[in-house]
């Protein structure tokens, strides 16, 4: 039975983007998260349209394909309608049926990599993921970035292994590529722009400090999980422990400090992410076109919407107060 009831719809309130000040408090410590997010006022639609309801039917049928057996449990249902929301969270100005199917596909795949590789012996995993992108590099169409993601997952456990260096900028390269939203711009590039906007430089570095962002995002949300769980992947957590701090020292202000640090860094991202999306607008009609500018938004708005999910998906509470910023974009 399909969870129609589940769907949820958003849209942006606004037109105009400004950057608004988070305030995220741990759950757990009298320490909070102090992240600055370029902000178009995402809000829920009233009413799911019926193009999110085909959405979820198509998304169900190939889902039971890949899980037959799950799909006799009502959680199942449950889990494809949760999966078609984090979509219309992600790009709310995303209309196209087509490219919303190629969008769910992607993060089922996602979802499923991270648990398998999760029960693999690291060299198992490494050579499973190698074996993966000898497969997408024999196909014609280009799959540069799936096969980044993949790469990345290597150089994870390469990083686990103490193969490469353990500091944050190594562990940071890797999020950027774990995270996994590069095949998404790259499809909306696909759909919007001609090929020469396309291979414009502009574009790895936008995408790259959303990436950025969105990785430390999951950190920052997901710390005290991580913690509880002996989690190495984390930012702060490889902060502490290639600054030689143990983990098990519970100082409160040592402990902040390494999360204000984490913060910056995310903060520092959102507003290379602004300022390059600002000079986008600003070069409109010479150097850049209209449907560029219109692409950046729907990457930009990632940096918003991961995070609504993000502290939606954790439970924490969250305050958000709107501070004046240097750059305000209609």
């Amino acid at each position: 039975m399909l969870a129609s009831q589940e769907l949820r719809e958003y849209e942006r309130s606004s037109s105009e983007l400004r950057m608004r000040h988070v305030d995220i408090k741990l759950r757990n410590r009298d320490i909070s998260l102090i992240l600055d997010v370029p902000d178009y006022g995402v809000i829920p639609r009233h009413d799911p349209t019926l193009s999110t309801s085909q959405l979820l039917q198509i998304h169900t049928e190939f889902k039971k394909l890949l899980q037959p057996d799950l799909a006799k449990d009502d959680a199942f249902y449950k889990r494809c309608a949760a999966e078609v929301n984090v979509i219309n969270l992600f790009f709310p100005d995303i209309k196209s049926e087509t490219i919303r199917i190629c969008f769910t596909a992607w993060l089922v795949f996602v979802i499923a990599m991270d648990d398998i590789l999760e029960t693999l012996p690291p060299l198992d995993g490494q050579t499973a993921l190698l074996d993966s992108i000898r497969i997408l590099l024999s196909l014609p169409e280009e799959k540069r970035d799936a096969c980044r993601v993949l790469q990345g997952h290597i150089n994870e456990i390469r990083f686990l292994q103490g193969q490469i260096p353990n500091d944050l900028p190594t562990y940071l390269g890797i999020r950027t590529r774990t995270i996994a939203l590069n095949p998404f711009f790259e499809i909306i590039k696909a759909e919007f722009l001609p090929e020469n906007n396309r291979l414009d430089a502009i574009w790895d570095k936008l995408e790259t400090e959303v990436c950025r962002a969105a990785g430390l995002q999951n950190d920052l949300i997901g710390l005290e999980r991580d913690l509880e769980n002996g989690e190495p992947l984390n930012a702060v957590i490889v902060l502490m422990t290639s600054n030689g701090t143990a983990l098990e020292e519970q100082d409160d202000e040592l402990f902040a400090q390494y999360i204000e640090q984490a913060s910056a860094e995310h903060n520092r991202s959102t507003a290379q992410a602004m300022e390059l999306v600002s000079q986008m607008n600003y070069e409109i009609g010479a150097t850049r076109s209209k449907e560029m500018v219109e692409v950046s938004r729907h990457i930009i708005l990632m940096c918003e919407t991961h995070l609504k999910w993000c502290t939606t998906a954790k439970r924490y509470s969250m305050k958000t107060d709107e501070v004046p910023s240097t750059t305000s974009i209609d």
